[in-house]
């Protein structure tokens, strides 16, 4: 059974990822709204996406997530601050102009 979107109201204030065709096709049950996005959730039963991670491989649409770029006399000081590592943080080893992912959580 595929997602009917049919079922949700769209606006300009809830919008598709570049990738949400791709998730239909692929039989996508259930979404929820991550950044004003939809964001699939539920492909198969728990057990069987749990198992099938562990197992082979999955692919998320991580499309709803959002970059910043930190810039500054200050820059690097600040986001090692930010990072949950202790010690030397992954973000301190990575070069001037290199990408450095680590997820951040508020609350």
């Amino acid at each position: 059974m595929t997602f009917d979107m049919n079922l949700v109201q769209r606006g300009a204030r809830l919008r598709r990822s570049p990738f949400f065709e791709a998730t239909q096709r692929h039989g996508a049950k259930a979404y929820t709204v991550y950044n004003h996005m939809l964001f699939p959730v539920c492909f198969d039963d728990m057990e069987a996406e749990y198992r099938h991670l562990l197992e082979h491989v999955t692919l998320w649409d991580v499309s709803v997530e959002r970059q910043v770029e930190i810039t500054g006399p200050d820059a690097f000081a600040f986001t090692n601050l930010l990072t949950p590592r202790r010690g030397r943080p992954a973000c301190a080893r990575s070069l001037a102009g290199s990408a450095c992912g680590c997820g951040l959580i508020s609350g």
